[in-house]
């Protein structure tokens, strides 16, 4: 293997690791978040944080506003 497959296979490595973290960091920032709610929540790598207000009405997370 040459040196430029070895760099060319450890920034893939990188990337995946880093792309794996914030991936998993997100999705537990969500069910931490929205946990305490009551409503269930769901994450997706392209869906983001997800909330059901009603049965099979899912909206993000970030546009519900929650009134005291």
């Amino acid at each position: 293997m040459s040196n430029k497959h070895k760099f060319f296979a450890l920034c893939v490595v990188v990337v995946v690791v880093f792309v794996g973290t914030t991936f998993l960091l997100q999705r537990q920032d969500c069910y931490s978040q929205w946990s305490s709610s009551g409503m269930r929540v769901e994450w997706g790598p392209f869906r983001e944080c997800q909330l059901e207000i009603s049965p099979g009405r899912w909206i993000p997370a970030k546009a519900y506003r929650q009134l005291p």
